[in-house]
């Protein structure tokens, strides 16, 4: 798994505190989800979680195309006239065609761990150090950053339930990523609204 700037699942809370199998999920016509993103159920498949009230479906690790395979195994199944995949070191986006649904050459899905009871190391919009009030405090809660998928509002910060709750890191009361201690962008969260996510190609 590549070392995303975005959302970075490491552990469940639930059952043994393995990760969930990656589901592969559809996505929707004319979306750009990047790796490391927030996604969210759009109509038909999947789009960029990147708004306070979105419901997170999952986190996407990677893309595949129709016949299950990824970029770097075969570009050409990622095409289609209105398609574009942009390799990227912090994480690869790739930009659905406009009937990505619909259109038997395309197809083209996310691979997610699903977001339910996950707990990742979530990136800031903004250093923390200085900033909004509670941003790495375990028990805190915190959004999105809107129009950003793969990033969480700096902010949006608060005592009132939002999106994600902020989850002990380097100690019980911060939120650090004990895996990046001298990070001050990189915190540890658990998606609180969330939406079922299922291996079908699809989701709903």
């Amino acid at each position: 798994m590549k070392d995303f700037i975005g959302f970075r699942p490491k552990y469940s809370v639930l059952g043994s505190g393995s990760l969930p199998p990656v589901v592969r999920a559809m996505i929707y016509n004319a979306m750009t989800l990047r790796e490391g993103g927030a996604t969210e159920q759009s109509t038909s498949g999947v789009g960029p979680a990147d708004g306070v009230g979105s419901g997170i479906i999952g986190y996407v690790v990677g893309f595949e195309d129709k016949d299950g395979f990824t970029y770097d195994q075969r570009t050409t199944g990622f095409a289609g006239a209105s398609a574009t995949y942009t390799e990227n070191a912090q994480g690869d986006t790739h930009l659905s065609s406009t009937d990505n649904v619909t259109a038997a050459s395309d197809n083209v899905v996310a691979l997610m761990i699903p977001a339910f009871g996950v707990v990742c190391s979530g990136y800031l919009s903004a250093t923390s150090v200085g900033g909004t009030t509670g941003s790495t405090t375990a028990g805190y809660y915190i959004s999105i950053d809107t129009g950003a998928e793969e990033q969480l509002g700096e902010t949006t910060a608060s005592t009132t339930k939002e999106q994600f709750k902020l989850m002990p890191g380097v100690t019980g009361l911060s939120a650090i990523d004990p895996e990046h201690p001298d990070s001050v962008r990189r915190v540890m969260v658990l998606a609180l609204e969330t939406e079922q996510a299922f291996d079908s190609g699809s989701a709903s």
